[in-house]
């Protein structure tokens, strides 16, 4: 006679067919041969799948559609939607219809539809494609979307360049020329006092004739434009040695306004407090958001840090890149570049990094191949201390040429992505929080703990997918990887940062799906596969 056990849980979910005659294991009862269409339960019983309802045909039933969920909150004041790609463009969909009016185009093509990797944060979902730059999808309210190409600066590199081709800028990037007198060779240098070197001494190049003000109370160095300019940027380096034992480290400004003139008033456009722990001739960049155009400058100081006078050895400033003069880098051969064909058509809008005299590396944006030696750039980043030849220059990592990521998520704050036709292994993280309006890559000299990072994984196979846990986790076409903190009480970083083998299970490019509970075991993506209409739960 038939003996029927009594199945009391079914936490363990559905089982390996290689223990279905495992009897002798805890696991074997409370287990499943097969759990087609339901939802185990986390107290261990199961629930039959929810079914799903007719909403609304897609706009094109001919052209494939991807479906992308848009989870807001999911509270009582829930705001999740549904947004389906289709025939070039996505709608949303949400409370069981379409959201009218919601119809914005998107660039990919029906074939790549499957291959977009995303990632939510609040009110933006972040795309990633191997064949596209990276995108956003943005909601302003329910019915106002939008869909734009993420901007990014400062990075991400290539490996620095390690051949004989040099790299030449005809410039230095700073809006304000080399100057050789307060009025010469063009517009105004002043100040509110003058010890010892006059106000021009700050824009002249050199950082060991420094201006320096006749008191450390409440002083200002100014220069004003013979036309009114887009200023978005800053940078104020710190004299060398003392005078007298006063060190210029002491001298260099604490706190102060960065200030735009408009021929009437000076406005506040950039605030610093504490810059403390200055080194001799270090430059520190500042940059703002500004639309407008003024014919001045200037940087007000209130407070050194404890010097007999305030005093700064250089300034330099940075235009607005839609207003900037380019300013062309010549190599002296195609080696290192592309693979040795040099620049192409395809660079342009790609990110060029160029070590100055200061050992800090530079970015300017490529704006123009003029041949496969020779390109036009603005610069993006605190302009160059001085124009020469450098071996120390980088290539962007991204772009039509290497490629873009494949893969994005969060971890540990910062936007995570993986995986270019140029680095199938390859791994970048923007600075910590820098992934607002522009995803930020910047590194400082030497390395901060909130700065950008990269990282090439030791396993050289493809990486499949990234997602975030505890760790990182990495999916490759070799293994399973982790990337997380070294030292658990220090945050991850460049500093501080571990990779470590967590299987040699092969991953195929799916999106992964982070389940709440071991014992919550979703079978649906096996019931879509198998399609059969009849739900059964079979013991082993």
């Amino acid at each position: 006679m038939a003996v029927y056990t009594i199945q009391a849980t079914f936490g363990r979910g559905e089982l390996t067919p290689k223990l279905h005659s495992r009897a002798d294991l805890d696991l074997w009862k409370m287990g499943l041969k097969t759990c087609l269409n339901f939802t185990v339960l986390r107290q261990g019983g199961a629930a039959r799948r929810p079914g799903t309802q007719y909403i609304d045909a897609v706009r094109n039933q001919d052209r494939p559609a991807r479906l992308i969920p848009f989870i807001y909150n999911s509270g009582p004041n829930a705001q999740t939607y549904v947004l389906v790609l289709n025939d070039g463009v996505f709608r949303a969909y949400a409370l069981g219809g379409r959201v009218a009016g919601v119809e914005v185009a998107h660039p990919y093509a029906d074939a790549d539809l499957f291959q977009i990797d995303y990632d939510q944060t609040n009110d933006v979902l972040d795309l990633a494609h191997k064949n596209y730059a990276p995108r956003r999808i943005a909601r302003q309210s329910d019915t106002s979307w939008s869909i734009n190409t993420v901007q990014f600066r400062f990075g991400p590199h290539l490996p620095v360049n390690v051949t004989a081709t040099s790299l030449t800028p005809s410039a230095t990037g700073n809006a304000i020329p080399q100057m050789t007198g307060n009025t010469a060779p063009s517009g105004t240098a002043a100040a509110s006092s003058v010890n010892t070197y006059p106000a021009w001494g700050a824009f002249d190049r050199d950082g060991t004739t420094t201006w320096t003000a006749a008191s450390k109370a409440t002083e200002w160095l100014s220069y004003t434009f013979p036309i009114a300019k887009v200023i978005t940027g800053y940078s104020v380096q710190c004299g060398t040695g003392a005078i007298g034992g006063d060190l210029y480290t002491n001298r260099a400004p604490r706190t102060w306004t960065f200030e735009g003139f408009d021929g009437t008033n000076w406005i506040v456009l950039d605030s610093q407090f504490g810059q403390t722990s200055w080194s001799d001739n270090e430059i520190r960049f500042f940059r703002f958001i500004n639309p407008t155009a003024y014919i001045g400058y200037r940087i007000n100081v209130s407070s050194n840090n404890g010097g007999a006078y305030i005093a700064i050895a250089e300034m330099a400033f940075t235009e607005d890149t839609n207003t900037a003069p380019a300013v062309t880098l010549t190599a002296s051969s195609t080696v290192g570049i592309n693979g040795g064909a040099g620049f192409s058509s395809s660079d342009v809008g790609r990110i060029i990094a160029v070590l100055g005299s200061n050992a800090v590396y530079r970015a300017f944006a490529i704006t123009a191949v003029v041949s496969s030696t020779v390109v036009q750039a603005k610069l993006d980043d605190a302009p160059l201390p001085t124009v020469q030849s450098t071996l120390q220059w980088r290539l962007g990592a991204w772009g039509a040429t290497p490629g873009w990521p494949a893969h994005v998520c969060t971890f540990e704050g910062r936007k995570i992505y993986a995986r270019t036709n140029a680095q199938p292994s390859g791994i970048w993280g923007t600075k910590s929080g820098g992934y607002g309006t522009m995803l930020d890559f910047s590194t400082t000299v030497p390395v901060q703990d909130d700065d950008a990072i990269s990282f090439t994984l030791t396993d050289v196979n493809e990486i499949q997918w990234i997602a975030e846990g505890s760790d990182l986790l990495i999916g490759t076409a070799g293994a399973a990887r982790t990337m997380g903190r070294d030292s658990p009480n220090l945050p991850f970083s460049a500093n501080n940062y571990r990779q470590s083998l967590a299987s040699t299970y092969a991953s195929n490019p799916v999106k992964v799906a982070a389940l709440p509970d071991v014992a919550q075991v979703v079978m649906t993506s096996r019931a879509a596969a198998e399609a059969q209409p009849s739900p059964k739960v079979v013991a082993p």
